[in-house]
């Protein structure tokens, strides 16, 4: 036998399955909304960090052609490094600077592509950016030489390289 008390409990749980059940929808379309406008905006963010990487890619790509050594260092973060695909590391901005310098010193403008592959978030403020170096060469050749990894960050509005790894084609 079921008690008042019992039967009222039941009852009670039967209606607000019953509340619940009919407020579901309208709290997964809410839920649905949300999510949307959060990927929406997230894709935007997504776009405009590629975009911003690829910019700054393609001031080292303008600084090796021009020879511009200085402006090359102007893009790494003060204790950035690099790593050629040699394995030799350069650490701090004026030891690449100084690495540039002497590359050009040797050959001249370096007439390369350097092709972003991916371009990927890792917090608000670093990105990491993968591609290949590409050189051009006479008769008209492009090919592709290594394999880059570049670590940026955001400082003073800025992304600059923290790291950078060149690695041979394999």
């Amino acid at each position: 036998k079921m008690t008042s008390q019992k039967l009222a409990k039941v009852a009670l749980i039967a209606i607000t399955l019953c509340i619940a059940s009919a407020q579901m929808p309208q709290a997964m379309a809410k839920k649905v909304t949300k999510t949307k406008t959060v990927v929406t905006k997230t894709s935007t963010q997504t776009t405009d960090l590629s975009s911003q990487i690829r910019a700054q890619v393609a001031k080292l790509q303008k600084g090796l052609a021009d020879a511009d050594y200085k402006a090359i260092g102007a893009l790494w973060s003060n204790d950035g490094t690099y790593t050629g695909s040699e394995g030799a590391e350069y650490k701090g901005r004026d030891a690449v600077q100084n690495r540039f310098k002497d590359v050009i010193a040797e050959g001249g403008k370096q007439l390369v592509m350097l092709d972003v592959l991916s371009v990927r978030s890792v917090a608000d403020n670093v990105a990491i950016a993968e591609g290949v170096v590409r050189r051009k060469t006479l008769p008209i050749s492009i090919s592709p030489e290594t394999r880059f990894t570049m670590v940026l960050s955001k400082q003073g509005g800025n992304w600059l390289v923290d790291s950078a790894v060149e690695t041979p084609m394999t």
